[in-house]
């Protein structure tokens, strides 16, 4: 064979190895759902197109009856997908990454031109991506009956309430049981600011639900970067930036007249009795947002005054309240941008005491926060920074004198994002953070608590592939104490908090789910702990740990789609969550000073009280169907609330109970369901009705396996619209909150008492109320 012969031969082997590894390389495809961003629910015959500047020609396809879509044989490149379909705006998503054998999946939610429900910027929206172990309020919550006035906050309809519809949430006096954890365990967010109280726990800053946009309970499985908190994390967002100038003008009044009868509370002091009755309850005010300078500057503003009046036997309770917003966000270049929030809460209570002496209750709280955001590496990396202050005064003025509390809060933390592309996707994230918080009595007797915290985190969630995802990472937090003018008596807490998950995939065309996460939580020591009467002081065991607890839950979601046209569809999912306390707080007498002393029931210099145990085991089955216009979502937990153990903070000062025992706040079985249907009555014309049913069992008695009665609350919620023009509609609506009149403080019996049964969870309810209301939004 000559030399051109020989060449030829191993020009042939080449192009066949070629060829033979070619067909062999692996396809990668692109799969998702389309959905209706309004109702939710799939679209069929949504055209899909993948086109790239580095790979020639484009792939495309259509959506089926179920709204999935599949693109195969995608070769490796960035690509941008372009979502289509007639009478929908169309939606292009930017900068995909596809790798070779990979499987991606990406879910798309387009808008009709001119829909008649139109979702404005600063009303309740809802980030659809939310994990299997948290809630986020869905954006069909505007046709649900929510903003149940809370004792304290006069006619606010706040935006925590929306936690009401998480599954693993009950309602109690102070805000929200979550997990068997106590209201003052919880943790609050606004815009990933701690807006806690550091005295007693709870929520120092309940937003108005007119400038949130987004509510997300984090009940379990929390990673390290939601901070620290031994029950849930409830966190509120306000509105992006808008397009166009938008907002609007609302009220609200729910008339005395039309309250539903109370019942008599034996020895409940000022909860309520038939003595009360509400005169009048509302809110108003205006929201208005957009940008100032078209790419450049925005702004979101809004303010609510509250009002209401109660009539007591010897006379009026007033309370008086205004909230006032303000945002400037300016954006330094594509990836970068800042923003300035500015928050008040000024209010003001008075009345009567049951002496016939007069007393007033006068607060105000101011909150300022500065936000930095930008990318870097090619959009590879992000980091965030985030600067604030909160300053709360509160001066309570009796007739046997006046009380002067202030609270000051300094806070900074800075977080960075990285994605990586190696062994699958990663997103590294990373932060650290300080808070400074003091709390001063100025009147009777001078005295300051105050607590540093340090901490930092870093957590890893890693894409193994469309079938495996994996989640692990740690916080770890030093707390300093300080108690005294002088600053005596500091302590110190250092405090490891790892977590880890995983979710499992099966079938991610049929949005299936496998889950299991573990979870170590450490709180903070509450400040009120060292709120003592004057000339005591205040000492702490060398070895305190804060109230910490482990939790592990598993579960599993699927999604059907019964029908071929896609028009309905509901998702199923059932978890199992174990929760036990590891360590507790409490406060006692201490034995060689005249003070009191700070330790662990159990543990070191605490060890003659009882180890605190409370073990909380829940099983949830969760359904939301969804028909076209008909939204639903129903919840049963079964939970078992076992210990010694009731909350840190209150009349026990944290020691915990003699024996263990079904603790006061136990209920075994708890329903949740909720549903919405929309109508179009005319062209421009449209009617939502929404209703909302909670239901939970008693609460157990003193005596051997008995409890209260079952608590049903029933609301129903009624909104007509019309709609002007595309962007301008003017909204009647009818709220009916408690239908059923239920009041189950009335059920403890004769001659039982709050102070002997504890306080459960649901008690503190309102009668039947009726709340009207009017909304021009532009």
């Amino acid at each position: 064979m000559g030399m051109r012969g020989i060449q030829r031969l191993v020009g042939v082997i080449l192009a066949a190895v070629l060829s033979v590894g070619a067909a062999e390389r692996p396809q990668a495809a692109i799969v998702g759902t389309v959905f209706d961003s309004e109702w939710e629910h799939p679209l069929p015959g949504v055209s899909v197109t993948a086109s790239s500047s580095t790979a020639p020609g484009e792939v495309r396809t259509e959506t089926d009856a179920a709204g999935a879509y599949r693109l195969d044989g995608v070769p490796s490149g960035t690509y941008s997908i372009r979502f289509e379909r007639e009478k929908y705006t169309a939606h292009s998503q930017e900068r995909v990454e596809v790798t070779e054998g990979s499987t991606l999946r990406v879910d798309a939610w387009l808008s009709e031109k001119a829909p008649i429900f139109y979702v404005r910027c600063g009303g309740i929206s809802s980030d659809l991506a939310h994990t299997p172990r948290s809630f986020t309020a869905p954006r069909w919550i505007v046709g649900l009956p929510l903003g149940r006035p809370r004792g304290g906050s006069g006619g606010l309809r706040a935006a925590e309430s929306l936690a009401e519809l998480s599954p693993v949430t009950l309602l109690d006096p102070s805000g929200f049981a979550i997990r068997g954890a106590s209201a003052s365990e919880n943790g609050y967010l606004l815009e990933g600011f701690s807006t806690r109280d550091a005295v007693t726990g709870l929520n120092l800053v309940p937003l108005s639900m007119e400038f949130v946009s987004l509510v997300t309970v984090h009940a379990g499985g929390s990673m390290p970067d939601q901070g620290r908190a031994n029950g849930g994390v409830i966190e509120a967002r306000l509105p992006s930036r808008c397009p166009r100038i938008s907002g609007s003008a609302f009220a609200s009044w729910t008339p005395g007249g039309l309250e539903g009868a109370r019942e008599s509370i034996p020895n409940a002091g000022s909860v309520g009795s038939s003595q009360d009755g509400l005169k009048n309850l509302g809110d108003f005010g205006v929201t208005l947002g957009g940008p100032l300078v078209r790419n450049r500057l925005s702004f979101f503003a809004g303010v609510v005054p509250t009002l209401s009046r109660n009539g007591r036997r010897d006379g009026l309770t007033d309370h008086r309240g205004i909230q006032a917003v303000g945002r400037l966000t300016y954006h330094v270049a594509p990836g970068h941008e800042t923003s300035l929030l500015v928050l008040a809460t000024p209010s003001l209570a008075r009345g009567m005491d049951t002496a016939d002496r007069p007393w007033e209750f006068d607060s105000e709280t101011v909150l300022g926060m500065f936000d930095y955001n930008g990318m870097f590496l090619d959009n590879r990396l992000l980091v965030s920074f985030k600067a604030g202050w909160l300053n709360h005064k509160a001066v309570s003025r009796v007739a046997t004198g006046d009380a002067r509390r202030s609270q000051r809060r300094y806070y900074a933390k800075t977080e960075g994002y990285y994605l990586l592309h190696a062994l699958g996707t990663h997103v590294f994230k990373a932060g650290v953070d300080a808070e400074h918080s003091m709390h001063d009595s100025i009147q009777p007797v001078a005295s300051r608590a105050a607590s540093t915290v340090l901490g930092g985190f870093v957590q890893d969630t890693w894409n193994v592939s469309h079938l495996l995802t994996l989640q692990g990472g740690a916080r770890y937090d030093v707390q300093a104490l300080r108690e005294g003018l002088n600053g005596r008596r500091a302590l110190t807490t250092y405090l490891l908090s790892p977590r880890a998950g995983v979710v499992i995939n099966p079938r991610p065309m049929y949005h299936s789910q496998l889950f299991a996460s573990f979870a170590k939580y450490h709180d903070l020591v509450p400040l009120g702990l060292m709120d003592v009467e004057p000339g005591r002081g205040v000492a702490f065991d060398p070895n305190l740990v804060p109230t910490s607890s482990r939790e592990v839950i598993v579960g599993a979601s699927h999604e059907f789609r019964p029908t071929q046209n896609g028009n309905l569809w509901f998702q199923l999912a059932a978890h199992y969550a174990r929760r036990r306390l590891d360590t507790a707080l409490a406060s006692i007498n201490d034995p060689d000073d005249e003070g009191v002393l700070i330790g662990n029931p159990g543990i070191g210099l605490a060890a003659a009280l009882p180890r605190a145990v409370r073990t909380y085991d829940a099983v949830t089955v969760s359904v939301q169907p969804n028909f076209r216009w008909v939204h639903t979502q129903f919840s049963y937990t079964w939970s078992r609330l076992h210990g010694n153990q009731t909350e840190p903070i209150g009349a026990d000062a944290g020691r915990p109970l003699a024996r263990q025992q079904l603790l006061p706040a136990d209920r075994t079985h708890s329903i949740k369901a909720t549903g919405i249907r929309g109508f179009e009555l005319a062209r421009k014309l449209s009617l939502v009705t929404g209703v909302s049913y909670q239901g939970a069992s008693g609460t157990p008695r003193d005596d051997v396996g008995t409890r209260n009665r079952w608590v049903h609350v029933l609301d129903a919620h009624v909104d007509l619209k019309y709609q002007v023009s595309r962007f301008e509609s003017v909204s009647f609506e009818l709220a009916a909150l408690n239908l059923l009149n239920t009041q189950p403080g009335a059920w403890l019996g004769e001659g039982r008492s709050v102070e002997s049964d504890g306080v459960p969870p649901l008690y503190v309810l309102p009668p039947l109320q009726v709340r009207f209301g009017v909304r021009y939004s532009f």
